[in-house]
């Protein structure tokens, strides 16, 4: 009588098996890694894009601050004392603006943003006086789900000393850009 576990019938199918498994093993894992990875470029993709919107929010408010600061010096030009009248305008306390309609009012107001949705996206302001300027701080958060980014922009507001200089200058020579950090 012959010795059924020295028969070779059935190996073929036994190695078989073994072979298909290793094949599907190997197959998951790659699609696993593929899946994976789908997931990962979504986040990275919804990442920059909130970044994106939160600095396309900053870009809008410092063109505010711009045109702001043309207001606030054009209405210097007007006063008797035209360094008050300018500091007075930024801060809000002039009699030509709406009661509390200080630079960082208005940029804190959402509806005042043409171009960025904001929706998802907040602006925080707060505006320091220094010896001879003032300094602007606005921090930018955007979100997309559970994706949180927020850049903060820090702008110097020079504070011209001479009378005359407030006929002659523009925002563009008073307004500066001083560090521009994204938060971690």
């Amino acid at each position: 009588m012959a010795n059924p576990f020295q028969s070779k019938n059935g190996s073929i199918i036994v190695l078989l098996l073994l072979l298909s498994s290793l094949i599907i093993s190997f197959a998951t894992i790659l699609l696993s890694t593929a899946v994976m990875n789908t997931k990962m470029k979504n986040i990275n993709k919804k990442s920059k894009n909130t970044y994106y919107v939160a600095e396309n929010a900053l870009e809008e408010a410092y063109a505010m601050i711009r045109d702001f600061v043309d207001l606030a010096l054009e209405y210097a030009r007007n006063s008797d004392n035209p360094k008050m009248a300018y500091i007075d305008f930024l801060y809000g306390n002039s009699y030509e603006q709406e009661k509390n309609q200080g630079l960082v009012a208005v940029l804190e107001d959402k509806s005042r943003y043409v171009i960025c949705n904001m929706d998802n996206t907040s602006i925080n302001a707060e505006m320091l006086n220094k010896l001879n300027y003032l300094q602007l701080n606005i921090k930018s958060c955007s979100t997309n789900g559970k994706i949180k980014r927020e850049i903060v922009l820090v702008c110097h507001i020079s504070i011209p000393e001479d009378e005359e200089l407030y006929r002659e200058v523009s925002s563009e020579d008073l307004v500066n850009i001083y560090d521009w950090k994204v938060e971690r």
